[in-house]
């Protein structure tokens, strides 16, 4: 999982798309730090709690910094998308709220802004947000000049803060492996693993694909992206891939995908295939298992 996110938004008199790949190096420079890039918060059901963000100026002219939370959904690929606030199912940001929404911070200002927290009393396992903190003032203009003509480029800074809360003593960490399938791919085979997070927890999970032979011995382990590792949200399902061109001899196979789900067991799914000939694939069944 990524710890933050960063956007510029970039308004050019004319030719911005053009311009983009030509700005100098200074036009990157961050106007704006903020720390930390995660808060993980551990109030319990029907109390509350606080959170502290730091903001610094580094730029050269006065900054007007705005303040304001939003919802993330997870695509099965991993990709995410903003919601409103109180859009997601597990959303903490309808229980938050935020001392000052505006901030007005000098040249080398440093200032802090206060998080307030109320958890319901019927919350249970993993809640989270976004906290973004999006410059508003007119920034400082980078100026280019290509083939006669003058441009100016306007960067702002946006950066998202992820708040995670979990309710202590209240988690269900659960999940299933609901697909496998082994698809030819250009150059050998693809394999495609579906996982449900089934309980009430943020779960980190750890994966791997084993190809096995017909005695039950391993021919290739592989990882999953990032070294195997990726979050599971509550509800939420990943679809992961590994691909391999290792060239296996005529024969019944099995792909195994394991997913170690941070709970006291793990879990596992399988495909049977078949080698005929030139490397061919011919799937033989699909099914589930544990381990």
């Amino acid at each position: 999982m990524k710890t933050g996110l960063l956007r510029r938004t970039v308004i050019a008199l004319s030719f911005a798309i053009l311009l983009l790949p030509l700005l100098p190096p200074g036009a990157c420079v961050a106007a704006f730090v903020a720390s930390p890039m995660e808060q993980h918060l551990a109030i319990e059901a029907g109390s509350q709690g606080g959170a502290t963000i730091t903001m610094h100026n580094t730029g050269k002219l006065p900054l007007t910094l705005k303040l304001y939370l939003a919802d993330c959904h997870v695509y099965p690929n991993g990709q995410e998308e903003d919601r409103d606030p109180g859009a997601v199912d597990r959303s903490c940001a309808p229980w938050i709220s935020i001392g000052d929404q505006l901030v007005e911070l000098e040249p080398g200002e440093t200032k802090r802004a206060m998080l307030r927290m109320a958890v319901p009393e019927n919350a249970r396992g993993s809640y989270w947000t976004k906290l973004y903190i999006e410059e508003v003032s007119t920034p400082e203009p980078s100026t280019r000049e290509i083939e006669g003509r003058r441009y100016q480029v306007f960067l702002k800074q946006r950066i998202g803060i992820r708040i995670f809360q979990n309710v202590q003593g209240t988690e269900v960490p659960d999940a299933e492996v609901t697909f496998v399938g082994v698809n030819p791919a250009e150059h050998g085979r693809e394999i495609l693993t579906s996982v449900k997070n089934a309980g009430n927890c943020i779960l980190r999970c750890d994966g791997r694909v084993e190809l096995r032979d017909a005695q039950g011995g391993v021919v290739e382990s592989l990882s999953f992206n990032s070294g195997g590792k990726f979050w599971l949200f509550p509800g939420n399902q990943r679809e992961l891939v590994v691909t391999t061109d290792t060239k296996l001899p005529p024969g019944i196979y099995t792909a195994l995908a394991i997913i170690d789900f941070g709970g006291d067991h793990l879990i596992a799914g399988e495909e049977m295939f078949q080698i005929e000939g030139d490397n061919e694939d011919i799937l033989l069944g699909q099914g589930k298992a544990g381990e």
